[in-house]
């Protein structure tokens, strides 16, 4: 497996045992009604969902709050003095967004729409003028441009979130 996929496998192992055990609830092949395609993903639905914890595990029990989401903004390495401010300037635009903002800025950077108030979300400064800011869900790392006002990069995040397309999740 590649690194991303071992890092995404192993921190939602106890999720990808729930899905397991359902698959290993359901009836026999011999047991099963002519339509199993359809009453398989149903009761494996109901058996995973029943207990409440395959959304909780795959997407966590966490919050969509401002505040604890600039908490969990962290730099990750490669940052100097001169582009410290985009940092800072990232914060500011995270704790500016509106709800339905937030949810999609969320999305694009950790797959989810809750986080954690533990999780980390590492920031890496993208030097490359003008350019959108970037995300990788598998390592929750976001890449934000350097060098823009407050409001050029909130209006960068904003463009970067809303021509993201979720549909595959």
């Amino acid at each position: 497996l590649f690194w991303c996929e071992e890092k995404l496998l192993s921190s939602r192992r106890e999720a990808l045992d729930i899905v397991r055990d359902a698959f290993l609830e359901l009836p026999p092949p011999h047991k099963r009604d002519p339509y199993f395609g359809a009453n398989s993903l149903q009761s494996l639905t109901r058996v995973a969902l029943k207990r409440g914890q395959l959304q909780r595990l795959l997407c966590g029990e966490g919050t969509c709050d401002q505040a604890v989401v600039v908490r969990c903004l962290e730099m990750n390495d490669g940052w100097t003095v001169g582009t410290e401010q985009a940092f800072d300037d990232l914060k500011l635009v995270v704790g500016m967004l509106t709800e339905q903002q937030l949810e999609k800025f969320l999305r694009f950077v950790i797959s989810s729409t809750g986080i954690l108030s533990s999780a980390k979300i590492k920031v890496d400064a993208n030097p490359v003028e003008g350019s959108l800011p970037t995300a990788s869900t598998c390592t929750k790392t976001l890449a934000v441009p350097v060098g823009l006002s407050v409001d050029s990069l909130r209006e960068k995040l904003l463009e970067a979130i809303d021509s993201t397309r979720f549909d595959l999740l």
